[in-house]
């Protein structure tokens, strides 16, 4: 027989208290309409009295708090796992946190996942005791703030300064079951293009284990059939760009997760510090040079102009062994590399990655490499598209790097290669030439350590 369950607080229980065992699971499912969270808890008071704390409802909403009150230890944990058995034959799968928003006051407090307790991270109330340049301030702290605001943003539909889940922090782990789910619904529309587009069962089932493993808001569904099969088009893994946004999102709280207790902090030493990499206002002498470099190299193809407002000289420590690798391969060029402000904090720490095997990338017309232009708005493009660049509180200002390319010998083409995730042989990179297909020259290199980011350029558009 079940333990009854009783809206919370109903019995006797200290305010001071252990939270033995949790549990946060996801159920989501666009052929019913469903979308829910369950947390489920094992707490034990100072009188030793046992307690299972549960939350559940609509992912995104406060939902409702139960409890059960069994008698000792055993029946409590026998009581816990029929509980999560009873869900798991509902739909519900577990997701693995890092720290959960949705649990009981004690358990929002801990660390629950291995993931972090391994990791050296830092207390968002350490401080730091260094000097820095207020412009330095400001920009950090603005890069940290576009992060948290773009996952809010992604994941809940609205702007807040914030960088978790609808449900808390995920673990790496379960960012990598995430992008493990995309790469198969990558291989089911490649397989079979029909599938394109669709609301089909395949498409239906990989959706819903991608949203029950990275829980997001999503709105109610509509109640006449048409409105309905808009709605789930909409948020199905069935086209290529949704796959691509996914990435994007999932990278992206990588960099959140890999810095959360950043987050946390006002301290621009720990901020600094969990970036890996120096940031440094140029000189005017610099500062004219970069500034001109991109006033000289835009298209006349773009209707737009760009305004240089800020030059950073960056020294990422994850690039710092680049150049000896740059070296020897020679045709060390400056190219542009545009990207929206709330990826700059995780380029910095890590530099620019490729994505891994298997991964589809949108207008990725020569294949799985790193992308550069030699023409500054070319560039500006990427920085400014999609997930609509900057939030409105920062106006009309979008970042660029300028990087060191080791280019090499470049094989040169007039039209799309989108098989290639290595340069030809014989060859160090590629140029996608402009004139037959392309309006803009593109460099492509298929290894990392071939670039070295040197400025950031904060710009007008």
């Amino acid at each position: 027989m079940s333990l009854k369950s009783f809206q919370l607080n109903t019995h006797t229980f200290d305010v001071q208290y252990d939270v033995l065992k949790s549990v946060t699971l996801q159920c989501t499912d666009f052929e019913f309409g469903n979308n829910k969270f369950f947390q489920l808890e094992l707490h034990k008071d100072g009188q030793g009295i046992y307690r299972l704390y549960s939350r559940y409802g609509r992912t995104g909403k406060n939902g409702v708090e139960e409890e059960r009150m069994p008698s000792d230890l055993s029946e409590a944990e026998h009581e816990f796992d029929k509980i999560v058995r009873s869900k798991g034959k509902k739909g519900y799968v577990e997701v693995k946190m890092a720290s959960t928003s949705i649990g009981s006051g004690e358990c929002n407090k801990k660390i629950l996942s291995q993931d972090i307790k391994n990791t050296n991270v830092v207390s968002t109330s350490a401080t730091s005791s260094i000097k820095v340049d207020q412009a330095i301030v400001n920009i950090v702290s603005r890069l940290f703030e576009e992060a948290g605001q773009t996952c809010q943003a992604s994941l809940n539909g609205s702007l807040q300064a914030t960088a978790s889940n609808p449900l808390g922090t995920l673990t790496l782990s379960q960012i990598k079951e995430g992008e493990d789910i995309l790469k198969e619904a990558n291989k089911v529309l490649v397989k079979d293009s029909s599938l394109v587009n669709s609301i089909d069962p395949a498409v239906i089932a990989l959706s819903n284990q991608f949203y029950s493993a990275i829980p997001q808001n999503i709105p109610l569904r509509p109640r006449d059939e048409d409105s309905r099969k808009e709605w789930m088009r909409k948020y199905l893994l069935n086209n290529s760009t949704i796959l691509d946004e996914k990435h994007d999102l999932l990278d992206l709280l990588g960099d959140v997760k890999g810095m959360v207790s950043s987050f946390g902090t006002s301290d621009i030493g720990v901020k600094l510090d969990e970036i890996n990499c120096d940031f440094n206002l140029v000189d005017n002498t610099t500062f004219i040079r970069i500034k001109k470099f991109v006033e000289d190299t835009q298209s006349r193809h773009h209707s737009w102009k760009l305004k240089v407002r800020n030059v950073w000289k960056v020294a990422s420590k994850a690039q710092k062994s680049y150049f000896d690798h740059m070296k020897p391969i020679g045709n060390i060029t400056p190219l542009f590399h545009g990207s929206r402000a709330a990826n700059i904090i995780g380029i910095c720490k890590k530099g620019l990655l490729l994505r891994p095997p298997g991964v589809y990338v949108t207008g990725s017309m020569f294949g799985n490499g790193l992308y550069f232009a030699d023409q500054s708005t070319k560039s500006s493009q990427y920085a400014t598209a999609r997930f609509g660049g900057s939030s409105s509180k920062y106006g009309n200002s979008y970042f660029m790097f300028v990087a060191d390319v080791a280019l090499g010998r470049v094989k040169q083409y007039s039209d799309s290669q989108s098989h290639l995730n290595r340069a030809p042989s014989g060859y160090d990179s590629v140029q996608g030439v402009k004139g037959y297909s392309l309006l803009h020259n593109e460099f492509i290199i298929y290894d990392q350590k071939q670039n070295q980011l040197q400025y950031l350029v904060e710009f007008e558009q």
